[in-house]
């Protein structure tokens, strides 16, 4: 754990990618968090979206990470975060991956993850 990101991002949908994008063209040390679970994953397409209307969700990430690929300071772990301490302004990151418990740490975090849908019942 000894490199420290300017940046987090905890989630890799279309919110978690635009953030990336932005602090990347800024030179910014990134390192994106994706637990590859998509609130939209059911969804055939997506509609409405501004030279997008129609595209299936999985390609529209595929197209944010080909975007994101050109910037070589902009990283991915595939891996589910479970937990963020803040100490005298850096922040620690706790995840999990397949085998194992790790630890990262950054300056800042952004929060991508989405929602949930709690539909009620009828």
């Amino acid at each position: 754990m000894k490199k420290i990101y300017d940046i987090i991002v905890i989630g890799a949908g279309p919110a978690g990618l635009s953030a990336a994008l932005v602090a990347s063209r800024l030179n910014r040390n990134i390192l994106v968090f994706d637990d590859k679970r998509f609130r939209n994953e059911k969804a055939k397409l997506l509609n409405a979206l501004l030279s997008r209307d129609g595209i299936k969700p999985s390609e529209l990430r595929e197209l944010g990470r080909q975007e994101l690929s050109k910037y070589e300071n902009t990283h991915y772990i595939h891996a589910t975060v479970y937990d963020i301490i803040s100490e005298d302004g850096i922040f620690t990151v706790r995840y999990q991956t397949i085998d194992e418990d790790k630890k990262i740490k950054s300056k800042s975090i952004i929060l991508a993850t989405g929602l949930v849908d709690n539909l009620p019942k009828i």
